[in-house]
């Protein structure tokens, strides 16, 4: 009985302490090695992807500036219907 007793150790607060440390210090040991191997991130230029999104953005503005005429417009249309029906009456 008391060979299985020194088998099956106990999970102490002290014992779960030093579980936790050594796994994090694995953990840490494991990052840097990750990072000393993907090194620093290179810099590229900007190819034709970012000309088309520069495009795109514009023409989204354009659209915007030619919603507010036809708005406006509409609202000029909406303002004489109304004119004309009070006309009628």
């Amino acid at each position: 009985m008391r060979s299985l007793y020194l088998l099956v150790m106990k999970l102490t607060n002290e014992r779960l302490k030093e579980i936790v440390c050594e796994e994090i210090k694995r953990l840490v040991n494991e990052v840097k090695k990750v990072k000393s191997l993907a090194g620093e991130p290179k810099e590229v230029k900007a190819g034709a992807e970012a000309d088309m999104l520069e495009k795109k953005i514009d023409f989204i503005k354009a659209l915007g500036i030619k919603e507010v005429r036809l708005r406006k417009q509409l609202a000029e249309v909406i303002k004489q219907r109304k004119q004309l029906a009070s006309r009628d009456k």
